[in-house]
């Protein structure tokens, strides 16, 4: 026991220095599979947003042309006025 001591006591810098570097690589090995995790999670995640994205738009284009072509196409009910203007409007030239 004492010599375990008066080792301590010889070797005090060493002690402190290895008491600070076992904490520090085990933070760096923690931080780099955090880090690598992280890598490999953001590319699906960055693949999500970008077909969500697209999503949101093919649904605004849908909308747009959509309300288009039912407004272009909304005819109100045939009455003998009303063919004529159809036939007119539908007509090929």
């Amino acid at each position: 026991m004492a010599t375990l001591r008066t080792f301590f006591k010889q070797h005090v810098l060493w002690g402190g220095l290895m008491a600070v570097i076992i904490p520090l690589m085990i933070i760096f090995g923690m931080q780099y599979w955090s880090l690598s995790s992280l890598e490999k999670t953001s590319v699906v995640a960055i693949q999500v947003t970008l077909r969500n994205y697209l999503h949101a738009v093919a649904t605004e284009i849908d909308y747009y042309y959509r309300t288009n072509a039912e407004q272009a196409l909304t005819i109100p009910l045939f009455t003998p006025t009303h063919t004529e203007k159809v036939a007119q409007h539908f007509a090929f030239q």
